[in-house]
Formats: structure tokens, C-alpha cells, sequence
């Protein structure tokens, strides 16, 4: 269903006006569109293509997007599990156990990271690269080993509870549909550049 404008939309899937702007206009990927699902309780992505925000170019989308819709910050604090691969959901809670402390550290080392044009700066991000590095490597070696994902320290009581809404993209609320794209493997996406920084190790 297509909507004519974003108070519309955020009444009829009961969301922030917000979360509408931001599926029009924000800067997604597949990462982003997962942390939309939990943090709103929807379904765009769907369980089984829920991937973490493993690299910078992701982390720093998804920063981006929770600090544009005040209300997800504080459901970060519900998410226990979302589906996905064993990898991705180790990694995504991990993220999130340490999400101030990745903010922080990116906002103490790069102060112009909203910036649409950040990347093109070349930036250095030292210990915001290692902190996402040992989350992503514990997270690739927990996995492998079968241990369970870890329970974020700020998270509060609620479990979550997916809808199917199979229409709500950048399409039903008047932008142009996210195009998916198959899982990267895991190893491939934490070695891509930037993502270098990021290989397990």
C-alpha cells in the first residue's frame, strides 16, 4: 500500500514519523534495514537475512539511523535474538552490549561522521576499528563453537515479536524499494576495505 505522506504511514504500521523519513530518505543496507526490524518489530528484511553491522560503512549507517529515530535507541535495549546466521546474531549483540562505547569512540575520533561526504575524507578510526575488530572476532569464534549469542547489559525485559508486513519498503511508503542483495560470507565481509580492519584475529 502506498501511502501520501509519512504521518500516514507511521499510523498504519505504528511507528515514528521518524522511522517513515528515514526508510525514504536514510541511508540503508541490508544491516540497517535488520536493526529497523528489530528496533520497530517488522519485517522488510525477514528473519533468515538478518545480518550485523560488521563493518564501518555499516556501523556507521546504522549510528546513523538509530540517532534519527529517538524511540530506536531505547528498543535496542529490548533485542535478545533476531534470527539470521549463528555469526550475525553473535555479532549483532555484541554491537549492541557495546553500542555507546562504539559511538564514543567513532565521536571522539571522527566528530564529522554524519558527514554524507565522511568517507571520502579517508578517515582514520583506529580504536573504533579495533573495538568493532575483537566484537566481530569473538563473535566469529564463539559461533564456530557453538556457544550462545550474549545478552546485551542494557537490555530490558521485553522479548520481540515479528509481523509480516511484506510491503512495507522504500516502495509502500513512496520511495524506491531496497534492492536485496544474497549474504556476503562472513569471512569475505570482515576482510572487505575499510572492512580489512576487520578480519577476525
Amino acid at each position: 500500500m502506498q501511502y501520501d505522506n509519512p504521518t500516514e504511514a507511521a499510523a498504519a504500521h505504528k511507528i515514528p514519523v521518524e522511522a517513515v523519513q528515514w526508510v525514504r530518505t536514510g541511508e540503508r543496507d541490508q544491516a540497517t534495514d535488520t536493526l529497523f526490524d528489530l528496533a520497530f518489530r517488522l519485517n522488510m528484511v525477514g528473519p533468515d537475512q538478518r545480518v550485523a553491522p560488521i563493518n564501518m560503512h555499516d556501523l556507521r549507517r546504522s549510528m546513523l539511523m538509530i540517532e534519527s529515530i529517538p524511540a530506536g535507541r531505547v528498543r535496542l535495549q529490548e533485542i535478545r535474538d533476531f534470527g539470521g546466521t549463528s555469526f550475525h546474531r553473535h555479532a549483532m549483540l555484541g554491537i549492541i552490549d557495546q553500542w555507546d562505547q562504539l559511538k564514543a569512540s567513532l565521536e571522539a575520533e571522527a566528530p564529522n561522521w554524519r558527514s554524507p561526504d565522511f568517507w571520502g575524507g579517508y578517515p582514520k578510526l583506529p580504536k573504533t576499528v579495533e573495538a568493532l575488530q575483537r566484537i566481530v572476532g569473538t563473535a566469529q569464534i564463539n559461533s564456530l563453537a557453538g556457544l550462545p549469542p550474549p545478552v546485551p547489559r542494557l537490555g530490558g525485559a521485553l522479548g520481540m515479536g515479528y509481523i509480516e508486513l511484506p510491503t512495507f519498503n522504500r516502495g509502500a511508503l513512496g520511495g524506491s524499494p531496497l534492492s536485496a542483495r544474497p549474504e556476503a560470507p562472513v569471512m569475505a565481509a570482515a576482510a572487505a576495505e575499510p572492512r580489512r580492519a576487520f578480519k577476525p584475529s
